[in-house]
């Protein structure tokens, strides 16, 4: 499993009561219901290898290549031709077909059927080469004597909805593919997302990463050497830290489906789990206490250090549900046991006094600051090398009540 169902709601992949925003609700510009599922299939299943990654990759740069062509599959989709057509085919009507097919020749307005064909047809026309279209093509073309030939209406209902209906109901399947991956697309055209490329080393390099989640998301820039097995992330609450731990692993997350992700460039090692231990969401439905939960997530994450293939651990203001004391403690005990050679944890935490005495090998220190002028507070949230040791929570509160007066 490359993510569990914790670490996905803590990534805010998937709608949720809890969730306000998620990354498929900004993702999610399809035209038709079955578009949507198509689109849920293709985050719920990340890419098992390098080789599907680059393919499905490969798929949407074909598509962004010539985006105006293949937008007008979505223009076809939303339209009343297009409406009709699966309401009747929804509706699976029965058409008589006539006696001689050509007795009563069409007259007037063409049928919705016959245009969405000649639409269709045109469409696939002006792409081109591309191995959706030629299948595509290659299921139309059963159907495109239709547009050769002055049937009558009941005629052409009859054929398609009746003679070749299961045909004409595969073409359907292929435009609510379709019509997922020109979602992917515009929303990567949007958010100006790149490729990543993936690396044989477990360095991780990431320029200007956002968080599509975030109006005006500051980028950061994201560089985790091959020898760097713990990253410590230090700063003052509302510095930016559950963003950037967020944006990391929401794009890790997107780049094993094949997307691409809110990144000016990237080259990423191959992760084959990723973990998170953000906020204690097992807390209500397991009837357990907050600290008993970050206990559990922290066993599961050493159980899962000791696993095969490379893992990224992401944990956030981990065991703030007891003392300080026993904070620093747990904090020092857990980062000893998942510190492997297959781990890469980055660990965002308020326990300065644990991080600054930290000497082991093999670590990197970031942290996010804030300014203070004339009692007014402000984040630039521009990720910095370093140790923060502010202490802005007190400040923060007493400027809230104060401006209640």
């Amino acid at each position: 499993m490359f993510a569990d169902n914790l670490t996905i709601r803590d990534l805010k992949i998937f709608p949720h009561p809890s969730q306000q925003k998620t990354i498929f609700d900004v993702l999610c510009y399809t035209k038709t219901l079955e578009g949507k599922e198509q689109l849920l299939k293709y985050l719920r299943h990340p890419c098992n290898s390098e080789e599907e990654v680059y393919n499905f990759q490969n798929l949407l740069q074909s598509i962004l290549t010539s985006f105006e062509s293949w937008n007008k599959f979505h223009m076809l989709l939303s339209s009343e031709v297009f409406l009709t057509v699966k309401k009747q085919q929804d509706n699976q009507l029965l058409y008589m077909p006539p006696f001689i097919k050509y007795t009563a020749h069409r007259k007037g307005q063409k049928c919705s059927v016959h245009m969405f064909i000649e639409t269709l047809t045109e469409i696939c026309g002006e792409i081109g080469e591309n191995q959706i279209i030629s299948i595509l093509n290659k299921k139309l073309s059963i159907f495109k004597i239709l547009l050769t030939v002055k049937y009558s209406q009941k005629y052409e209902n009859w054929y398609c909805y009746n003679k070749h209906g299961k045909e004409f109901k595969y073409i359907l399947e292929d435009l609510y593919k379709i019509d997922a991956l020109v979602s992917i697309a515009y929303m990567h055209q949007k958010f100006h997302f790149s490729f990543p490329t993936f690396t044989k080393a477990r360095s991780m390099k990431i320029d200007g990463l956002q968080n599509i989640l975030i109006n005006s998301s500051i980028p950061n820039s994201v560089h985790v050497p091959a020898d760097t097995g713990t990253v410590f992330l230090t700063g003052a609450n509302m510095s930016g830290k559950t963003t950037l731990l967020l944006s990391l692993g929401q794009a890790l997350y997107l780049a094993r489906c094949g997307f691409g992700i809110p990144a000016t460039q990237a080259e990423l090692p191959w992760f084959d789990t990723i973990f998170c231990a953000f906020e204690s969401n097992t807390v209500i439905e397991e009837g357990l206490s907050y600290f008993a939960c970050e206990v559990k997530r922290s066993v599961e994450a050493v159980k899962l250090s000791g696993e095969k293939g490379n893992v990224l651990i992401l944990t956030d203001e981990l065991f703030k549900g007891t003392n300080i004391k026993d904070s620093i403690n747990c904090l020092s005990y857990f980062t000893a046991q998942i510190k492997k050679s297959n781990v890469t944890a980055v660990i965002s935490t308020h326990l300065t006094e644990f991080v600054l005495e930290y000497n082991k090998d093999n670590a990197l220190f970031w942290c996010f600051e804030g300014n203070i002028v004339n009692d007014q507070i402000s984040f630039d949230y521009t990720l910095k090398e370093g140790v923060s040791t502010q202490r802005l929570g007190f400040k923060i509160l007493e400027k809230a009540v104060k401006d209640l007066g």
